[in-house]
């Protein structure tokens, strides 16, 4: 009964499922993907609360891999655990969410949902999969306390960006429960739930060594940066259409700003749901503009926490208040709430349509030459042996290929496998000249007769001559994203 029933929605789950797998098998990750496998890999707990304060990021994503990275398994498993829990969250929308069949297909096969929150892995997947759990609980939440205040407590240690969301959960739970008269009732739930903002607090709480773009920054909340507007503008605009910044203009940005407002006036006689969306969105706000302009990883939370607002408005009443009687002395509450799902819809199709180009590419090309670079490393240069690299941010891409071998970062003269975003980082970025890159190199490794150089663009002539470097290997495939391409060179320290 359950299958015919559901049949179609079945059908589009198994594709979505087949669809992504596929690609997460052709996928090259990063140094951002990599850096969570190394991390887990090669840090004890004690080293990972420490380097938490410098990454910004919360450790649930790490525990996850930390079984698997410390007993050797291959990087490949964490491209298979994010697929894994993305397909079950996609389960999750397409057979619990209130919407229709069709808005269920394209926001699936969007961009966000069929490319960079399942091939692209990163802990910002926590963020989906916890919320569309929450949502298909939400009906219960008070009946299913522990579950659901279990749920908040790890959106609150997920990632950094959904602080908002956690807190707006956190904040409506209690207000329902005080109009309720229950808030005693309900005190165990509203503890775990604030033990899980209080968890991330402690674990995220910056270094006073921490780059201003670590963690919130080394100001706890520093203030909103009024020269940050158009960032913002353009952050929502490629939430609803990634597909800028060919079309990054203020008429076409603000027009999306504008379609923004329109869906949190959408709420106004669903105050909880409005309070959710209005505090999840704020929060990231906030954040591209204090810290840091958002990526498409961090845009597309907002459409995100737009379809999370619209699945839970449904199990609350309607009601009138002040707010929803002016707006509906202006257009009636209907029309707007259908003029919203048009626009949204129209825009999840554009956002199909670049989900589907951006898998042609992925399918076709490499998304980074770092697996490349790291089998031609293990086939050809000997265990053990040091290999210097810049910059160490990129390097890290490399590393979970060639776990035999050190990695010296020259930009950190130090030996290591991840890369920390501290005062060093701030102060040299990707900004140290060539020239000061091979002088380290000579500094460390000048005993010997020679060092292996792995850089992220060719040596000038100049140097090259200079130090016989004698190329090794550079990528032949074609990048399609990053801008990681990896050169290796064989350098030698003797002089006539």
């Amino acid at each position: 009964m359950f299958v015919r029933k559901n049949f179609p929605v079945l059908v589009i789950w198994i594709i979505y499922s087949i669809l992504t797998f596929s690609a997460m098998l052709y996928h090259e990750p990063d140094h951002d993907q990599a850096q969570y496998w190394i991390v887990a890999r090669d840090m004890n707990l004690s080293e990972l609360f420490t380097f938490l304060r410098f990454s910004g990021h919360p450790a649930l994503w790490f525990f996850i891999l930390m079984p698997f990275a410390k007993t050797g398994m291959s990087f490949f498993i964490a491209g298979l655990i994010h697929w894994l829990l993305i397909s079950v969250a996609a389960g999750v929308f397409l057979f619990k969410s209130p919407f229709g069949i069709f808005f269920k297909t394209i926001f699936v096969f969007s961009f966000y949902m069929v490319f960079e929150y399942v091939v692209d892995f990163r802990d910002y997947n926590l963020t989906i999969v916890l919320l569309f759990f929450i949502a298909s609980l939400y009906p219960v939440r008070f009946e299913n306390k522990i579950l659901f205040s279990s749920l908040v407590f790890f959106l609150f240690n997920s990632n950094l960006h959904s602080f908002g969301a956690a807190i707006a959960l956190l904040g409506v739970y209690v207000f329902e429960s005080y109009y309720e008269n229950k808030l005693k009732q309900r005190i165990l739930p509203i503890a775990i739930m604030f033990l899980g903002f209080a968890t991330l607090v402690l674990q995220l709480f910056p270094s006073s060594t921490s780059s201003l773009n670590a963690s919130v920054s080394s100001h706890i909340l520093p203030p909103i940066n009024i020269n940050s507007v158009w960032a913002i503008l353009t952050d929502v605009q490629n939430a609803f259409i990634p597909v800028a910044p060919q079309y990054e203009e203020l008429k076409v940005a603000l027009l999306f700003f504008a379609f923004l407002l329109l869906i949190l006036i959408s709420f106004s006689n669903k105050k909880y749901a409005f309070a959710f969306v209005l505090i999840s969105i704020g929060w990231l706000l906030y954040l591209f503009s204090a810290v840091q302009s958002g990526g498409a990883r961090h845009e597309g939370l907002i459409l995100v926490f737009i379809i999370f607002s619209l699945w839970i408005q449904s199990y609350y009443p309607d009601k009138e208040n002040y707010f929803s009687k002016t707006i509906s002395g202006f257009i009636p509450l209907p029309y707007l709430n259908l003029t919203v799902k048009i626009f949204l819809s129209i825009c999840l199709i554009i956002n199909v349509v670049f989900g589907i180009r951006t898998l042609q590419k992925e399918f076709k090309y490499s998304f980074s030459g770092a697996k490349e670079a790291g089998q031609f490393i293990s086939k050809n240069i000997p265990d053990n042996t040091a290999i210097a690299c810049y910059t160490s941010y990129r390097a890290t891409a490399v590393a979970p290929y060639i776990s035999n071998r050190r990695l010296w970062f020259a930009d950190r003269k130090e030996y290591g496998t991840y890369f920390l975003l501290d005062s060093i980082y701030a102060k040299i970025g990707d900004n140290l000249p060539e020239e000061e890159v091979l002088e380290r190199c000579k500094t460390e490794f000048g005993k010997e007769s020679s060092a292996f150089l792995m850089v992220n663009k060719p040596l000038s002539e100049r140097s090259a001559n200079e130090y016989s470097a004698k190329l090794l290997f550079e990528n032949k495939i074609h990048v399609w994203e990053t801008t990681e391409l990896f050169w290796i060179y064989q350098i030698s320290f003797l002089r006539e």
